[in-house]
C-alpha cells in the first residue's frame, strides 16, 4: 500500500477503532487498547493495526488488521507469519482475530487461508477479508461517526455512487462542525484517490455543496510537496517542491471552480508554465481568497 494511505488508515483506526470494528467486523467493544505497532517480522514489517479488545460479555481478545489497496499474491502467508509473531510476542493463549481490509478497485484475488496436509505436520488456517467494493453502503451510512460513514463511497454503490457521495457530503456539512470538517474532508480526499472514478465525483459534489478545503492540506499538494522534501541536491529539492505546488494549485482550482471552467480557460497549462516557486505559493494562497475565476485570470496576467 502507498505509504501516504498506509499512515492515514493506521491513524484513523487508532483514533476510532471501536466504531470501525463494529461497522466492519460486527465486534462490539467496551474497551480498545491499541498495542504497539512495532511488532516486527524477520523482514522488518510492522502490523497496521493491533489492539486488545474487551467485550460487554467480559471477553478479551486481540484484533489484528491489515490494509491493502492492491492484491498481494502471498498475503495469506504473510498473515500467518504475523499471527505467529503476535502469539509469541503477546500471549500464546489469547484469541486473535485477523482481518484484511481491501480498499482496491480491481477484483480481489488474495487467498484467505493456508493449509498443509502433510503427514505429522497438518495445518488449517483462515482469516477474514473485508472487500469494501462488495460491502453494503448502508452498513457504513448507518454509523454516526463521520470517520466511518465516509467509507460508504468505497463500497458497492452500483449506479448510486453520486447519490451516496452527495449524502456523505451532506451529512458532513450538516452534522460536523467546520473546525472538524476540514480533517474529514481531507481524509475523504485521500480515500477518493484510491479509486480514480471517485475523484471527479468528489470534486463536483463538494463544489455543489460549497464545501471548502484548506488547499495547502490537500492530499495531492502534500504528496507532491513531500516528494520534493527528500534529502538530496538543492536543485532536486526545488524541482520536487515545484511539482508538488503545481499539482496543489491545479487541484485547488478544480475544486473551487470546477473541471470544465479550468479546462475552457486553459488554466492548467498556464500553471504548468510557472517556474517560480514563490509565485506558485502566492497563487495557492490567492485561490483561497478569490471569489471568481476572473480574479485568477487577473492574478496570472498581472503577476510578473
Amino acid at each position: 500500500m502507498p505509504k501516504t494511505y498506509d499512515r492515514l488508515l493506521k491513524r484513523m483506526f487508532r483514533q476510532v477503532g471501536r466504531v470501525f470494528l463494529k461497522a466492519m467486523l460486527q465486534i462490539e467493544a467496551t474497551q480498545v487498547e491499541v498495542l504497539p505497532l512495532e511488532i516486527q517480522t524477520i523482514e522488518e514489517r510492522a502490523v497496521d493495526f493491533l489492539a486488545r479488545i474487551s467485550t460487554p460479555e467480559k471477553k478479551e481478545f486481540v484484533v489484528h488488521l491489515e490494509f491493502q489497496v492492491t492484491n498481494h499474491p502471498q498475503m495469506h502467508l504473510r498473515m500467518l507469519h504475523y499471527l505467529v509473531h503476535i502469539k509469541s510476542e503477546i500471549s500464546e493463549t489469547i484469541p486473535v482475530i485477523q482481518a484484511l481490509i481491501y480498499f482496491g478497485k480491481t477484483r480481489l484475488t488474495m487467498k484467505h487461508q493456508v493449509t498443509n496436509t502433510a503427514p505429522y505436520t497438518s495445518l488449517s488456517y483462515k482469516y477474514i477479508i473485508v472487500d469494501l467494493s462488495r460491502e453494503d453502503p448502508q452498513k457504513y451510512l448507518a454509523a454516526t461517526a463521520p470517520e466511518v460513514f465516509i467509507f460508504a463511497v468505497l463500497t458497492n454503490t452500483a449506479d448510486k455512487t453520486t447519490e451516496i457521495m452527495h449524502e456523505v457530503l451532506r451529512r458532513l456539512k450538516a452534522h460536523v462542525p467546520p473546525e472538524q470538517r476540514t480533517e474529514i474532508l481531507l481524509t475523504l480526499d485521500f480515500l477518493t484517490g484510491l479509486r480514480e472514478d471517485l475523484r471527479e465525483i468528489f470534486e463536483v459534489e463538494a463544489e455543489k455543496m460549497g464545501l471548502s478545503i484548506d488547499v495547502k492540506k490537500l492530499a495531492s499538494y502534500q504528496m507532491g510537496e513531500k516528494a520534493g522534501l527528500k534529502k538530496g541536491l538543492d536543485e532536486g529539492l526545488k524541482k520536487g517542491k515545484k511539482e508538488g505546488l503545481k499539482k496543489g494549485v491545479v487541484r485547488a482550482l478544480r475544486i473551487k471552480f470546477g473541471h470544465e471552467t479550468i479546462e475552457k480557460r486553459g488554466l492548467e497549462e498556464r500553471v504548468q508554465q510557472i517556474e517560480d516557486i514563490s509565485m506558485l505559493e502566492a497563487l495557492l494562497d490567492f485561490i483561497e481568497q478569490a471569489h471568481t475565476i476572473e480574479e485568477i485570470d487577473y492574478f496570472l496576467e498581472k503577476t510578473p
